[in-house]
């Protein structure tokens, strides 16, 4: 019974363990496709192990175009894809920036680990914007105007209205005039202002939300315009 479940998951198991021995002939031999993160990359460390050249969209994209965290069995694909140059900067940056607007500060620091120089120094504001919002608003006050500065804080206040809307609220108007934002950077912090003085059933909601630009507007903002109308009693 090859495709029953106690097959393949004894077939999962031997083939972890045949990539902790190192043994990707045997692998290569027995392996299935798997929705299992941690074999998909076995199976391309397999693959390099036989000499075999990683493609970026056919095998490290469905992996990559994400924000969730990758397991520690992918490291090994992933220092390869940048050795080879499979893995831009450019793509490297794109996962950062995907993890950063889903808060996840600790995909985001291993997106920052790979890159180097000025990018590091960007990427690692960016990060510590995620962890300690607070202590990089203070440091901004100093920072000069660049794109990825206004990144960093603009994911800051976004994390930072989850936990506390009206002290985030404070953090932006005291920044807002020291930088050049640009659409999408005002979006964000809009949206995630209205966003969370909803969720929070604040009594200005409704007016942050009906306040918001239409491109900073998005389902959930709807969702919590509908919630908050019902709350109170406005059906129209």
């Amino acid at each position: 019974w090859p495709d029953s479940l106690p097959a393949n998951d004894l077939r999962e198991a031997y083939l972890r363990e045949l990539a902790r021995r190192g043994d990707w002939t045997t692998f290569r031999a027995l392996w299935k496709k798997s929705a299992a993160i941690d074999l998909q990359c076995d199976e391309l460390q397999a693959r390099l192990a036989a000499g075999a050249t990683l493609d970026y969209a056919n095998d490290l994209a469905p992996l990559w175009q994400g924000a969730h965290a990758l397991p520690d069995a992918c490291d090994a694909v992933i220092a390869a894809a940048r050795g080879s140059g499979a893995l831009t900067d450019a793509r490297v940056q794109e996962r950062l920036d995907r993890a950063a607007a889903d808060g996840r500060s600790g995909v985001a620091a291993a997106a920052a680990a790979l890159l180097a120089g000025a990018d590091r120094v960007d990427a690692n504001r960016i990060v510590a914007a995620l962890r300690d919002p607070v202590a990089t608003f203070a440091q901004a006050k100093t920072w000069t105007d660049t794109p990825r500065v206004r990144d960093a804080i603009a994911y800051g206040i976004a994390r930072y209205a989850r936990r506390n809307s009206a002290a985030a609220e404070t953090a932006w108007a005291d920044l807002q005039g020291r930088f050049q934002w640009d659409d999408t950077q005002k979006n964000r912090v809009l949206n995630a202002l209205a966003l969370y003085r909803a969720t929070s059933y604040s009594p200005d909601a409704l007016a942050r939300l009906d306040a918001l630009p239409s491109a900073a507007d998005d389902d959930a903002t709807r969702e919590w315009h509908v919630r908050v109308s019902l709350a109170r009693g406005e059906f129209k």
